[in-house]
């Protein structure tokens, strides 16, 4: 680069894409290196599809402290979090207690609005739990958690950022289109219980 050679005519060549590739991404976003990675990725390893995928298990298992924490942690915007450190260290305290509730207390204070609204966005799907829908009623309604995942618009001016967002709208776009195809493998006559369509559209993700 420092003899003028353009990054597009550079390539890295990995043995595998573990440890390498998220070493290599995490480095090169880091220092504004434009780069293409060519390694296929599991679509439930995605950030924006575990932070769904973790929200909606918390939601099931009644808001256990442990995992709705770890649903938290893999949210947008709280990656370099004070309130969500402070938090983690109120939750632990209380582990393996459960309840949104409680922990919509441990959240309040200076500095806590993020979260609080965070919280309060997950508390909205928790009537989830009391319907019965068909398939077809459910792979609708779940399109809606992709309005948990909010991540901050990029800077125009970091390509790396562009390229983080447009994975991320891709990868729930796909998310969309496994409920859909889990629904019509179903029988769509008889209303069922979230947690019965949920473990079998997981499997399609």
């Amino acid at each position: 680069a420092a003899a003028g050679r353009p990054f597009r005519e550079m390539a890295i060549i990995v043995r595998s894409r573990d440890p390498y590739v998220p070493l290599l991404r995490s480095t090169l976003a880091r220092f504004g290196i434009p780069a293409r990675f060519y390694f296929d990725e599991n679509l439930d390893q995605h950030a924006a599809i575990r932070f769904i995928a973790s929200a909606v298990d918390a939601m099931l298992g009644g808001w256990d402290y442990a995992a709705t924490l770890a649903a938290l942690r893999l949210a947008p915007r709280f990656a370099d979090s004070n309130a969500l450190d402070r938090f983690d260290f109120a939750v632990r305290e209380q582990i393996p207690n459960a309840s949104l509730g409680g922990l919509k207390a441990l959240a309040e204070g200076p500095g806590s609005e993020a979260l609080e609204h965070k919280l309060d966005a997950l508390g909205e799907i928790e009537e989830w739990r009391q319907f019965e829908l068909t398939p077809k009623n459910w792979a609708a309604r779940l399109r809606l958690l992709r309005n948990l995942f909010r991540p901050a618009r990029p800077d125009p001016a970091v390509r790396q950022g562009w390229h983080l967002w447009r994975s991320q709208a891709a990868a729930l776009d796909l998310f969309d289109q496994a409920l859909d195809e889990a629904a019509v493998a179903l029988d769509q006559r008889h209303g069922m219980p979230l947690d019965a369509f949920w473990q079998i559209g997981r499997a399609h993700v």
